[in-house]
């Protein structure tokens, strides 16, 4: 089609094969089923397509196992466009489905022509009905998060996320108590997925979704990673002080935690990470542990490394665990977590050499364990 991109994956042929069959059980009304269903997603997906492009963005139409995505770039619109664009694809695929109808009703047909269109209406107003359930990432869900985030900010997508998965549940249930398995399965993938973005949404602000500040973001990032450390330290806090208390709020103070820390200022990034410790993800509390046990808060560094090395068990971890033990004089939990670190094929005798490793070696439980390794 001129201007629209459209793509179709071989899981949309075969998904459709399966629909096609499982509803007619004959080869050639199952090839018809795979041509309707290709008129009537394409049809939906370029109600969205169209609008989208009339408004200004690029789009690209893919078909998928799960029916159609229309992929919109270019310059963001308003909510009240955004919102014509998700409506016009039910609103296409219902025209589609009353202009099948009115031919069954003018035209008066038979056979194939009759089963060709009454196929065609059905589809299309079952579809349309089910898309406009309030549930995302569905045509519903999608129309109900534009409206409440305009009128509760982020909040109101939370809870679209939230509202999906209790419908998801209730639909996918059912759909299963109508031994349509395929429906049922949908709604069940739909409910997963909802529920990962909701939780992901928990540690999400308002601000999250300014753009500008993600951009400011990613240059602190690129400052960090060229090493222009004042330069870094300084647009990140910025951020942090723009970003509230969400996602960006927390990749900034990582981001800065790590510019302190290569700036020698060890001391800062614990201050800095110490009250948000709980909100940090496996590789941030790996990062605060090497930070805490930098600046001698041992107790800090087991506990943090006791979850992390549960999580994501790997030597650093370990070492650092059995190195705070060494320097809190618990000899067992040292040797335990030294025990540990060896199984990653480290040669203790380089161990030994390092600097850090010299109060484990004060360690009668050490000193025994080594011995003992010695021993012919």
């Amino acid at each position: 089609m001129p201007g629209i991109p459209i793509r179709i994956q071989p899981l949309f042929i075969l998904m459709s094969a399966i629909i096609g069959w499982l509803s007619s059980q004959r080869l050639e009304l199952t090839l018809l089923w795979m041509i309707v269903i290709f008129v009537s997603v394409l049809v939906h997906e370029l109600g969205h397509a169209l609008s989208a492009k009339y408004f200004g963005q690029h789009v690209m139409i893919t078909l998928t196992g799960w029916g159609g995505v229309t992929r919109r770039t270019g310059k963001p619109i308003s909510r009240v466009r955004d919102f014509i664009v998700v409506l016009l694809g039910p609103i296409f695929g219902l025209m589609l489905g009353l202009f099948a109808y009115f031919l069954m009703e003018k035209i008066n047909p038979s056979g194939m022509l009759l089963y060709t269109l009454k196929i065609t209406y059905l589809a299309n107003l079952f579809w349309t009905v089910v898309n406009l359930i309030p549930v995302q990432p569905l045509d519903g869900g999608r129309l109900l998060a534009i409206i409440l985030e305009s009128l509760f900010g982020f909040k109101g997508v939370r809870f679209t996320y939230f509202l999906s998965i209790i419908l998801c549940l209730i639909a996918g249930l059912y759909f299963f108590y109508r031994q349509n398995m395929l429906g049922g399965i949908l709604f069940f993938l739909l409910l997963f997925e909802n529920f990962r973005n909701f939780t992901t949404s928990l540690n999400m602000s308002d601000e999250d979704q300014n753009a500008a500040l993600w951009k400011e973001l990613r240059q602190g990032e690129n400052l960090l990673n060229s090493r222009h450390y004042e330069e870094a330290s300084s647009t990140l806090k910025n951020v942090i002080k723009k970003s509230g208390s969400g996602l960006i709020y927390m990749t900034a103070m990582e981001f800065l935690a790590e510019t302190l820390k290569r700036q020698g200022k060890i001391n800062e990034a614990y201050d800095l990470l110490l009250p948000v410790k709980d909100r940090l993800n496996t590789h941030s509390l790996k990062q605060f542990q090497e930070i805490a046990f930098l600046t001698k808060h041992f107790q800090e560094a087991v506990e943090i490394g006791k979850k992390t090395y549960s999580e994501d068990p790997n030597f650093k971890t370990a070492l650092l665990n059995s190195l705070s033990f060494g320097e809190l004089k618990k000899g067992n939990e040292a040797l335990s977590w030294l025990k540990s670190a060896l199984t990653y094929d480290i040669s203790l005798e380089n161990l030994m050499k390092e600097s850090s490793f010299q109060t484990l070696l004060d360690l009668p439980e050490i000193q025994d364990f080594l011995s003992k390794k010695r021993a012919p």
